[in-house]
């Protein structure tokens, strides 16, 4: 598997993208010198199958990257012991892939990344962050078909997960969060509640939020056959203190958990 990063061209002063080869690495010292990338901008970057890990990068731009094969459930990329500080993220998707041990600390984005179906252990969100969307679908494009293979993959995964996200110091832009089982996120309870699907049997909600991202974020749940979702009212949205508002109302209703 090639792992590919932009650098500048000595001698002609534009981006060009050498093989990088990822190897592994302890992080429990200090990110190398030679793995650790600065104001750097890494374009069309790839990453299909194998691991990536043992890396840093600082205020660096991803542009037009991709991580994550969709065509194979037992064979997904692994990112691993990654950390990326007040970096800038445009045109950047990621298929399936799997997450563990990753530090996001500030990131801001020009468009909506999509992680599709990720399997996430101890990840941490944090800081300013864009919009961001985890999705529970490994591809919107591949047959439905193959659906089936990749949610019983997430679903073994997440068996042996004690905490899969942390998003308690996180400040979104926007957040949907769909992808990640409820119980397993780390959360500030005061902006970000937990829904189980057993409390939305009744519907009750529908009288409370009508025509609402929270009507629709419960009736996929339900439409989903997903058990649980942490909802977030997003720091940084324009909508953060009506969000904040109703995410009590589900909890004084009794549908999000009292905490």
């Amino acid at each position: 598997m090639r792992f590919f990063l932009g650098r500048k061209d000595p001698d002609r002063g534009a981006e060009v993208d050498p093989p990088f080869i990822a190897a592994p690495f302890d992080t429990s010292g200090a990110f190398p010198e030679d793995r650790t990338f600065r104001d750097r901008t890494f374009r069309g970057m790839r990453a299909d199958g194998g691991i990536v890990e043992g890396m840093a990068a600082f205020k660096c731009t991803f542009e037009g990257c991709w991580i994550g094969m969709r065509d194979r459930s037992d064979r997904r990329t692994i990112i691993r012991n990654v950390a990326l500080i007040d970096c800038h993220a445009r045109g950047f998707m990621s298929g399936p892939a799997i997450f563990e041990n990753v530090l996001v600390d500030g990131l801001t984005t020009s468009n909506l990344p999509i992680f599709e179906a990720p399997a996430f252990r101890h990840v941490v969100l944090r800081g300013k962050l864009g919009r961001i969307m985890v999705s529970h679908v490994h591809s919107t494009v591949a047959p439905k078909s193959e659906r089936p293979a990749f949610q019983e993959a997430n679903r073994r995964f997440y068996a042996e997960v004690d905490w899969a996200l942390d998003i308690t110091e996180a400040e979104f832009t926007e957040a949907d969060l769909r992808g990640i089982p409820g119980h397993l996120v780390r959360r500030d309870p005061a902006t970000q509640v937990l829904v189980r699907r057993e409390r939305l049997l009744d519907r009750r909600w529908q009288n409370l939020f009508t025509d609402s991202w929270i009507a629709v974020a419960c009736e996929l749940m339900l439409e989903d056959g997903r058990e649980s979702e942490v909802l977030v009212a997003a720091k940084r949205s324009r909508n953060f203190e009506r969000d904040v508002k109703w995410l009590r109302q589900l909890r004084e209703a009794g549908i999000a958990d009292a905490d």
